[in-house]
């Protein structure tokens, strides 16, 4: 499960799509959202074509959060304890390294690393803060680099 950071690190680094060949990647519909308001057009539609390039597979997030959430693309069964204790989390570990996002930033990221927890997927990402969440929760994360090691191989 890619989080929307990663489609960042591709443009800054320059590197292409093939470097991704053989991964199953799984994004949320909350990656494109975020891209969209990327601002400065020519950045946002370096993003979409970067997005449009990987060809991952779209999931459902695991939970809805009115707002951010879309429907038929987030199961409606509601914000569970669990979205909640991992944002939380996220929001703390985040002000101690004095990290201000936006709240629906830190919301949709939680989205995205919940969702990858219930599906069993790995999530990667090179925001530390998420990961360090993911791995609290049971999930399993990774950072770009060691997603591009292992494809290496």
């Amino acid at each position: 499960m890619l989080d929307t950071n990663i489609f960042n690190r591709r443009v800054q680094e320059k590197i292409g799509a093939n470097a991704l060949h053989g991964a199953h990647l799984y994004v949320t519909h909350n990656q494109w959202d975020e891209i969209q308001q990327t601002p400065g057009e020519d950045k946002r539609n370096q993003l979409m074509e970067i997005f449009q390039q990987v060809g991952a597979y779209e999931e459902q997030t695991a939970s809805f959060f009115l707002g951010i959430s879309v429907l038929n693309k987030a199961k409606l069964s509601g914000r569970s304890s669990l979205f909640n204790a991992m944002l939380t989390r996220l929001i703390e570990l985040d002000k101690e390294d004095g990290k201000t996002p936006p709240l629906d930033n830190q919301r949709r990221d939680i989205l995205i690393a919940q969702t990858a927890i219930k599906l069993n997927h790995t999530l990667v990402t090179n925001d530390k803060n998420l990961r360090k969440v993911a791995g609290e929760f049971g999930g399993l994360s990774i950072r770009f680099r060691t997603l591009l090691s292992r494809l290496a191989r």
